[in-house]
């Protein structure tokens, strides 16, 4: 009963955080800065868990900023110009194995140890993706020690605590560059040699680490000393990184054993020279047979020293000219092939664009370019992870290109920008596999920043920028607000001085979604001139089909804005040509998907799935269209639809065998798993609707996800009559649902009528009192109010609720 009895003492101290805020009106306009004091106000809207949470919290941030400075460990940690020894040589050539072995087997000081393991923590969660099994790194460590039982366990708390600190690293650099704070370099990792306890900042929840960290950047030498010791941090994480880090030279001459570098003789190098020099010296001999003019791949001034494969050296020199990131073959081959693009006639075509004669053979033939990359990495070059991504060595890159010729370098700026831009896939014409995501975005915004820079735009074709914009606009549907932002931001600085109707037609509906994210809707969304008498067709039906996706957008920002019979009539606008075209095929799919959607908010069930269903036969029938990245929230719309025709049952199915494909993002899967966990709590099958949610709240949610999470973990709580379990997920799922835009208040309403009932059972009878006259606010303001049901099985929720008396 601890949080009853703080919940009454908040009470009891500051009842005014017990109301809430009036929800708007629906079809109210608001003013252009009510965002900001809504979110404020918002904040303050849940006062009994915002309370609990702030109690909380404030302990929590207070105990992180006292921790500061953390002497023990700032004493052994080197600032500028300092040296310490953290890493060991090891007889393991594995870099899973080692990495485990140091964390395991260190024999140092205690603060060395922790600031050593610390390093190899996070050097493995950076190795190995989240959400990736980790059962091939457990079972090359069991290889190497097999008498350890507890390998499992251990490798998921190295990664846990190095993901801890990947995320303390990531948030102390937004709070820096929100703060417009500069120190020089990319990302402060130095800031792992002076926190400390472990123990205290690893167990820290985000928001909370958060606050500490903003609070000590402004007021103490934090970011001081963490940019002194960053150079030292990212060199020892580079080294734990590398392959050869750990082993003792065999010879001298090791690494030029390759035609690709040629011999040198022993008296032209120092026998006491570090294997880093050794290397930097045969890639310097590689990059000074690389000279050659601007206007056409660069060609080898003595070529009695080179490999018979002129591509392999063309391949390297190619990666020094992409972002110091991860590299697939997937990508690059992917962006050496032909890609599909829409028609003006509203087809699909395949472009190529020009590359460079020697390396397209290698990028068009993924065998040979995988066969390629190993030799790389054979020769030390790159180095491989467990994901098979590839990471050039930074004093590779920076040898060859010292020694390249200045005027090659634009030649080179434009092939890695279009490698990395046409690798990006279009929606609805290729596939998306979901770890191609975070390998290509640092390669496209690194790539064109380099040829705006150096170049400027004016030496690319009006074709390739036009290609490039639109693809920027393609890629902006990749997850995180920053990016989104950022490619949209950059595709408009690409249209400078260009004319173009359907690129600046996509850019504006991309502009849309943004303001839409940000919870800032326009009244309605522009649709350019372009309509042409349907009885006669249309001559360029991809601008035809752009003209009903700014439809479909504005009809959007009207469904965000809860004006439901608004948007139904702006869908109407737009009617596709007969027969119709691919492109049209795409709008219409998305126009049904949001009609179903839009009925099932208003209450008509049955016509909700005949609209989804005709969504579902297109992607069934329509084999040249690719809908894999919408498929799963297709599903959880209709298994949604069917939650409230009483068909469970068949909910379960969909969901079971959407959950069965490969292709899902992470965040897509919780969803799905949610919606699959509310069909069996339909069903009473608590036991295993309980076990799933278990499953998906350790993963990434969306606030949709987490949402739905909250709900139905507490309706399984309140079944159950788990009471002070039902009390904390029914606040948990409140603070989620104000994350949202203000909406009519029917979901929330019944939020607050489910704790009523806890706070009943549990006898708290003035917390329940103030709980029952914000229910009934809510009632009076969502009388005349469109979105009915918001969050399916709600309605049935309220049943029971009224079964049972309340």
């Amino acid at each position: 009963m601890v949080c009853a009895q703080l919940l009454q003492k908040a009470f009891t101290t500051a009842p005014q955080l017990f109301t809430t805020r009036k929800p708007r009106r629906v079809h109210k306009k608001k003013a252009p800065n009510s965002r900001v004091v809504a979110s404020c106000t918002d904040a303050q809207r849940l006062s009994p868990s915002s309370h609990l949470r702030a109690l909380h919290e404030a302990d929590e941030i207070g105990e992180l900023e006292r921790s500061y400075p953390y002497h023990a460990l700032q004493r052994v940690s080197p600032a500028a110009g300092s040296e310490v020894c953290l890493l060991r040589r090891a007889d393991q050539h594995d870099i899973y194995v080692r990495i485990f072995l140091a964390i395991e087997q260190s024999d140092q000081a205690i603060e060395l140890r922790q600031l050593s393991k610390r390093f190899h923590c996070y050097a493995l969660a950076k190795l190995h993706p989240k959400g990736k099994s980790i059962d091939p790194i457990v079972e090359r460590i069991k290889d190497a020690i097999p008498k350890d039982d507890g390998i499992r366990q251990k490798v998921y708390n190295i990664l846990w605590t190095g993901r801890k600190w990947a995320t303390i690293v990531g948030l102390l650099d937004s709070v820096v560059a929100a703060a417009n704070i500069s120190f020089g370099v990319p990302s402060l990792l130095g800031v792992l040699c002076i926190l400390g306890p472990p123990s205290t900042w690893e167990r820290a929840n985000e928001e909370s680490l958060r606050a500490a960290l903003t609070n000590l950047a402004l007021t103490t030498d934090l970011c001081e000393q963490a940019g002194k010791r960053t150079e030292f941090t990212s060199t020892t994480i580079a080294r734990i990184l590398n392959d050869q880090s750990f082993t003792a030279p065999e010879s001298s001459l090791d690494f030029v054993s390759d035609p690709l570098f040629p011999r040198a003789e022993a008296s032209q190098l120092n026998s006491q020279a570090s294997p880093m020099a050794r290397l930097g010296r045969q890639a310097l001999r590689l990059a000074a047979a690389t000279k050659g003019d601007s206007t056409r791949r660069p060609t080898a001034e003595n070529p009695g020293t080179l490999s018979s494969r002129p591509q392999d050296k063309d391949l390297l020199i190619l990666l020094c000219f992409l972002a110091d990131s991860k590299v697939s073959t997937d990508m690059l081959h992917r962006g050496g092939t032909p890609r599909k693009r829409w028609t003006e006639d509203g087809g699909i075509g395949d472009t190529s664009a020009l590359h460079d004669i020697t390396l397209q053979p290698l990028l068009s033939d993924l065998s040979a370019l995988k066969e390629a990359m190993n030799g790389l990495q054979r020769r030390s070059a790159v180095s491989v992870d467990m994901g098979g991504t590839y990471t050039l060595r930074p004093d590779i890159k920076a040898t060859v290109l010292e020694e390249l010729p200045s005027a090659d370098y634009p030649f080179w700026r434009r092939q890695a920008l279009i490698i990395a831009y046409r690798a990006v896939p279009w929606k609805y014409l290729e596939t998306m596999e979901p770890h191609l995501r975070e390998i290509l975005t640092p390669h496209v915004m690194h790539t064109l920043t380099a040829v705006q820079e150096q170049d400027g735009y004016e030496s690319l074709s009006g074709r390739d920028r036009i290609d490039i914009v639109l693809t920027l606009i393609e890629a902006s549907r990749f997850s995180g607000m920053q990016w989104k932002r950022l490619a949209v931001s950059q595709a408009k600085a690409t249209m400078l001085n260009l004319q173009d109707q359907y690129a600046d037609s996509c850019i504006a509906q991309r502009e849309s979604l943004l303001q839409r994210l940000a919870g800032s809707v326009k009244s309605a969304t522009s649709v350019p001139e372009h309509r042409q008498d349907l009885t006669h067709g249309v001559a360029n039906k991809r601008m035809y089909a752009a003209v009903g996706s700014t439809v479909h957008q504005r009809a959007l920002d009207l469904f965000q804005n809860e004006e439901l019979s608004s948007a139904m009539a702006a869908l109407k606008e737009w009617q596709p040509t007969e027969p119709k075209s691919l492109a049209e095929e795409v709008v219409l799919f998305r126009m049904n998907f949001l009609r179903g959607k839009i009925l099932r908010f208003q209450g008509k069930f049955q016509d909700s799935l005949e609209c989804l269903s005709k969504s579902q036969s297109a992607t069934e029938l329509l084999r040249d269209l690719h809908f894999d990245e919408e498929a799963g929230d297709l599903v959880v719309e209709i298994a949604d639809t069917m939650r409230e025709l009483d068909d469970p049952i068949r909910a379960e199915e969909l969901l079971t065998a959407q959950l069965g494909r490969q292709h899902h993002t992470p965040a897509t899967r919780a969803l799905l798993g949610v919606s699959l966990a509310e069909s069996l709590f339909a069903q009473q099958k608590f036991l295993e609707a309980d076990r799933l949610c278990c499953d998906v709240e350790s993963q990434r949610l969306s606030k949709m996800a987490r949402l739905r999470l909250c709900i139905t973990t507490a309706k399984l709580r309140h079944v159950n009559f788990d009471w002070e379990g039902a009390f904390t997920w029914w606040t948990r799922a409140l603070v989620a649902i104000n994350k949202f835009p203000p909406t009519s208040g029917h979901a929330t309403r019944m939020l607050y009528v489910s704790l009523c009932d806890v706070l009943k059972h549990q006898g708290q009878k003035e917390l329940e009192q103030a709980s029952r006259a914000e229910v009934v606010k809510l009632e009076a303001v969502s009388k005349h109010a469109e979105a009915t049901h918001w969050i399916a099985g709600l309605r049935h929720w309220r049943t029971y609720l009224e079964s049972q008396g309340l």
